[in-house]
């Protein structure tokens, strides 16, 4: 129920940090520069990617619980 209000807050958050990091690279060495991007674009995305998969497990069981119940196509 709170899952995708949560991961959205995550993303408003997560995004902007991305982005504030990669505009600030220019003391990190190569090292840190890629370590610091990579990291943090992997947190950015988890939040998205929790959503999506809310999104698709909510209408399979959508799809499920409108077959069981006789609610679906006829």
């Amino acid at each position: 129920m709170f899952t995708i209000p949560a991961a959205a807050a995550f993303s408003v958050f997560a995004i902007p940090h991305f982005f504030f990091h990669l505009a600030h690279l220019q003391h990190a060495t190569a090292w840190e520069a890629a370590y610091v991007t990579g990291a943090n674009a992997i947190v950015a995305l988890l939040g998205l990617l929790v959503i999506v998969l809310t999104l698709i497990r909510d209408a399979r069981d959508r799809r499920r619980l409108g077959s069981k119940v006789g609610g679906g196509p006829r």
